[in-house]
């Protein structure tokens, strides 16, 4: 029975760091079945002091682990891939659509009220400043709020 418990710990534990790379939630699931189950066999077979041990064992493990992935998860292969390397101030990220105002382009979508335009080489979202308005024409940009992009009809708008 000893050497059930401890493949049942094993088991958890290497299903449970598996789960770092392999993330999805099946491996972790595997792992706290496997850890919970090997603290029931330890409280059944061995009494509750043997059982409040494993059980110790078992949330100081936890807590290493949860540490360790806190410290470390940014810095492995897996964790480089979902975690943004760089770091935007706010007032950077929303400045950038200042330059827009007055510009002049051309909806490429209709704006009902909200759609996109290109301005230059760059097609962005953009919100008609009243009613709707039709794809290809010309627009100027009027607002500027954050990342909203209000535009109003040219007065020559026709087609482009």
């Amino acid at each position: 029975m000893l050497a059930t418990i401890i493949i049942l710990l094993v088991l958890g534990v290497v299903a449970i760091g598996l789960e770092f790379f392999l993330p999805g939630g099946i491996l972790g699931i595997v792992g706290i079945a496997s850890l919970a189950g090997a603290i029931v066999m330890c409280f059944t077979e061995y009494g509750a002091s043997a059982g409040l041990i494993a059980t110790t064992l078992a949330v100081f493990f936890i807590i290493g682990a949860l540490t360790l992935w806190l410290n470390y998860f940014h810095k492995i292969g897996p964790g480089k891939d979902f975690l943004l390397s760089t770091s935007v101030s706010k007032d950077e990220a929303l400045d950038q659509y200042q330059d827009y105002l007055g510009e002049e382009g051309v909806t490429k979508t209709a704006l009902r009220p909200a759609g996109k335009a290109q301005f230059g080489d760059k097609r962005i979202d953009v919100l008609a400043e009243s009613g709707m308005i039709d794809a290809d024409r010309a627009v100027r940009v009027v607002k500027v709020e954050g990342s909203r992009i209000v535009v109003r009809l040219t007065t020559l708008s026709a087609t482009v």
